[in-house]
């Protein structure tokens, strides 16, 4: 008979100490463990870039049918003041997929406020503009 690792013989004394009279097979308790520390050991699958897959992450097969800016419309409330804008996609699904990192971000009035490739607002000065993104194969526009 071989023996149990330590941390499954003490699950197992633990269970039986607990008022249970039946021995517990070894076969359960192998299982039991597996199924318990199977999350913690298991790698992420990979994506086709070969990184972990994130979260809400969209899989090649569903199309984004829509995307949104958040939020729709952007105060910025003096000139040098900074702001930050989310994309979302929404997948034939109808899942919401971020595409902030995938957006492309352009200011349609350069005089007014400039926009990185990540999204950040910075006013330059006092007025009404409008922001374009493209993301997806889509464009939207948000009032700025």
């Amino acid at each position: 008979m071989t023996t149990l690792p330590p941390a499954f013989a003490a699950l197992r004394r633990h269970l039986e100490g607990a008022g249970n009279s039946r021995a517990i097979p070894r076969r359960a308790l192998l299982l039991a463990a597996a199924f318990f520390f199977l999350p913690f050991i298991a790698p992420a699958a990979p994506t086709a870039a070969g990184a972990p897959a994130a979260i809400g992450s969209a899989r090649p097969a569903e199309v984004i049918t829509e995307i949104f800016i958040d939020p729709p419309k952007i105060t910025v409330d003096s000139p040098g003041g900074q702001f930050r804008v989310l994309v979302t996609g929404k997948t034939a699904a109808g899942w919401l997929i971020d595409l902030t990192h995938a957006a492309e971000f352009r200011s349609q009035d350069a005089a007014l406020f400039q926009v990185s490739a990540r999204g950040e607002l910075q006013s330059l000065r006092d007025g009404r503009g409008t922001l374009e993104v493209r993301a997806a194969g889509q464009t939207t526009r948000a009032v700025v």
